[in-house]
């Protein structure tokens, strides 16, 4: 593991830690962030979070928009892999 997150890590200090991977990514470099831990330990949230403390993924397509709209010539490609069923977003 590169990090261990726990429960008085706050959205923010998890994206920061994070954010040089998006930067990665951006920079042309194949990234993955994998959530891993028992049921109810919090890997939805931190990915999601809510409208107040968004999580991993609203802030990283936040930072990946940024650079598109800095660099029209960039394109982004996706791949998400959720277990069924997925939950509801938004």
């Amino acid at each position: 593991f590169l990090k261990i997150f726990n429960q008085e890590d706050t959205q923010e200090s998890v994206f920061t830690e994070l954010s040089q991977l998006v930067q990665s990514s951006i920079d042309g470099k194949n990234v993955c962030i994998f959530a891993y831990g028992q049921t109810g330990s919090g890997k939805t949230y931190t990915l999601l979070g809510t409208p107040d403390a968004p999580g991993i993924v609203p802030r990283a397509f936040e930072r990946l928009g940024q650079a598109v709209r800095n660099d029209s010539s960039m394109t982004i490609s996706l791949s998400v892999v959720w277990p069924h069923p997925a939950p509801t977003i938004g």
